[in-house]
């Protein structure tokens, strides 16, 4: 009787943030508007969460982590790991990922098991300084490296791969960003659980994540898909277009559905 009686904008809210607890709240003008209504990104209780739960699955006390929950069973990511295995190939077994957003190794780890037969393996994550001190002291290897910035990574080396899961949209200037990724000039460009709003007009809001991931808020960009993918129109074709793992959160304007992208430089379009 309740489900014939509830509109469905509410039942699908309802379905949405019992499955996973996350919810995006209001719209925005500007960006700065939407950061007075949030806590942020850089709060201190996320990164012990994150240092947390990298050390289990370091140490093989779990299988894998993203966002700081654990898994007891793997949690591969096919498009990406398919993507660096070809890039791999064409350059003779050597791989450089720079990994924009990167956390303290979260795809790393879950692509690993995947990439021991190369000659050489350099990811490279980009990130907060919080993040990138905390890396460097407990987490970098002779494969795994932290900096602070992408001018830093590219001086040491070259990427292949850029990568970009799950971070584009809690940027102030998503797309400065990828005009700056784009003239590296990479072979490959991945760009995965991203918000595309499904009504078609961009969003700023704010996601709430709950107690079971890091009880935090911050601004997000719930995207137009080709307003995003713009930076690369004439640089890069589209390989690829997939479902991410977080699926499809909101409801109403504020709807989006999680989509993964894979890029590959035209031919002719080396680095700037």
């Amino acid at each position: 009787m309740l489900r014939a009686l509830t509109p469905p904008v509410f039942a699908e809210c309802y379905r949405s943030l019992r499955r996973t607890g996350i919810v995006f709240r209001g719209s925005y003008q500007t960006w700065e508007d939407a950061c007075k209504h949030a806590k942020g990104y850089d709060a201190d209780n996320i990164l012990c969460r994150v240092r947390g739960a990298t050390l289990k699955v370091r140490q093989g006390e779990a299988v894998a982590e993203r966002d700081s929950v654990l898994f007891e069973t793997p949690q591969y990511p096919f498009p990406l790991i398919a993507t660096l295995l070809r890039a791999a190939q064409e350059s003779g077994g050597n791989l450089t990922v720079l990994d924009f957003g990167g956390a303290l190794g979260s795809s790393y780890y879950q692509c690993r098991e995947f990439l021991h037969g190369l000659k050489t393996l350099r990811w490279c994550i980009v990130e907060q300084p919080k993040f990138v001190a905390c890396g460097q002291r407990e987490f970098q290897s002779d494969t795994l490296y932290f900096y602070e910035s992408v001018e830093a990574s590219i001086a040491e080396a070259h990427p292949h791969v850029v990568l970009l899961s799950g971070v584009l949209q809690y940027l102030a200037e998503p797309i400065q960003l990828l005009n700056k990724l784009v003239a590296i000039g990479a072979e490959f460009i991945v760009i995965d659980r991203t918000p595309i709003v499904v009504c078609g007009t961009q969003v700023i809001s704010v996601q709430h994540v709950p107690e079971t991931i890091n009880r935090s808020s911050y601004p997000v960009w719930l995207f137009n898909e080709e307003q995003m993918k713009a930076p690369l129109q004439g640089r890069y074709d589209e390989l690829a277009v997939f479902d991410s793992v977080d699926g499809q959160l909101g409801h109403g304007v504020l709807k989006a559905r999680f989509k993964g992208f894979i890029f590959r430089r035209k031919d002719g379009e080396g680095k700037s």
